[in-house]
Order: structure tokens, then sequence, then C-alpha cells
């Protein structure tokens, strides 16, 4: 059966893609993860519950992101990496009497509650106006699928985290070739005075670029998450 390649551009003021997160800290990657695209796609769709077949179908597919900065007057600013911490608290303004809002109330080691409000200080790092090119390749009864629901999605996309929307449309076209979609993105690239950055491909693809292993391939989704490996290269845009 024939492939399409589909163009996904993720905008937005803050994105969050998390790799390593705990309870009290919540890292980002400076990029989109496997999982978390997916994940965007699986919420356009209106899938939930583990769907370890689906997500198997939709992990298929290599994920190739590339990275975009502002350009002015043929001089970059700034990489994307503009990661911010905000500090949050939890753990506050919780009814007591309502069972579920208690279990929401942090306890001490021994089960009790701690004297005072109880709330809990945490770490929450997000990228700060991010602007990120995905491309996807799925059979073309998927491609379709997945290119109508994201331009209709069944529940909200965010992008990462539930705060954070996007600013531009994701679904930015459904393409024969990998060559039509970059010719997409290099037209919309221009429009916005963007350049690129770096990109982000799967396996290990240069001696001199960073390589990650990252555990951000979807296995199982619902109550009872699970993740599989992969590599990836980093490759910074030369000027």
């Amino acid at each position: 059966m024939p492939k399409s390649v589909l163009l996904l551009w993720l905008e937005g003021h803050l994105q969050s893609w998390g790799y390593d997160s705990k309870f009290g800290v919540r890292e980002t990657l400076p990029f989109p993860t496997k999982s978390g695209v997916i994940g965007l796609i699986c919420c356009a769709l209106g899938e939930k519950d583990p769907q370890d077949d689906f997500l198997k179908e939709l992990a298929s597919s290599t994920m190739e992101v590339k990275a975009y900065k502002n350009k002015f007057n043929d001089k970059t600013e700034q990489g994307l990496s503009l990661i911010m911490r905000d500090f949050q608290t939890i753990g506050t303004n919780y009814d007591e009497s309502d069972p579920f809002k208690n279990l929401m109330i942090p306890k001490k080691s021994d089960g009790t509650k701690p004297v005072g409000s109880g709330a809990v200080l945490t770490y929450r790092y997000a990228i700060q106006n991010g602007k990120f090119a995905v491309f996807l390749e799925y059979e073309k009864d998927l491609a379709q699928a997945v290119y109508k629901a994201l331009q209709k999605p069944r529940w909200d996309l965010y992008l990462g985290r539930k705060s954070y929307i996007p600013t531009e449309f994701i679904a930015q076209g459904i393409f024969n070739s990998k060559e039509e979609a970059s010719q997409k993105l290099r037209q919309l690239a221009e429009i916005k005075k963007l350049t690129e950055d770096f990109s982000v491909v799967e396996g290990k693809n240069c001696d001199d670029c960073d390589v990650l292993l990252l555990n951000d391939v979807p296995v199982s989704f619902g109550r009872r998450k699970s993740y599989a490996n992969r590599y990836v290269s980093i490759i910074k845009k030369e000027d």
C-alpha cells in the first residue's frame, strides 16, 4: 500500500516534552518526543486506554524533527534551547471531606498530613517560543485519518501540557513524498522568517553530532504506561 508523508508544525509560547520527569521536577527535552507527538495524535483521534496494537502502528514510522529560530536581517537570534523553569505549589485548597481530593493532599512518610497547608513546591521546565516541524510517514489510509483528525480533533490538542496550547495549525499537509513535504516546509519557514536551527533524526547517523538514547517510543498508554528505547542524532544546522 502506498505511503504518505505528514507534515506537522508545533509552535507555541510554551512547550514541554518530558523524558525523565519525577513528582517534584518535570523536565523537558529541547525538542518534541515521539511519545508526545503520538499522544497528540491520539488526542486528535479520540483514542484512549492502552491501545497497544494501534500504538505499534503509529510508532512504526520514523520521526524527523526540525527546530527553527527567528531570522533578522540575515542574522539569527539565539537558538531554541531556551528553557524556562517555573515554580508551582501543589497540595493546597483541597476539600478534605471529598475522598478523592483528600488523596491529592501531600502526606508525610508515615501517611499523616503535615502541619500547616501541606503545600509542596514543584519545578516545571518548558521551552519558550519553540517552533518545530515533524515528518511522519504512514500508509495512505492511516495518514489521511490522522490528518483529518488533526484538522478537526475530538479532544483538545496541546504541546506537552494541557495549558500549553498551539498558536499555529498543527496539520500543515499530507504529501506523496518527503521532498514535497520539505518544499512546503521551506515555504512556511520563509513566510514566518525562520531559519533552521537543528534537526533530530532517528538512529546513530553521524560521528560528530550528539547521540541520545531516549525511552520515548510508546508501547502502551492508559494507567500503566510503557515505552521502548530509540537512538536519535541531533544535527546542528551549519550557518
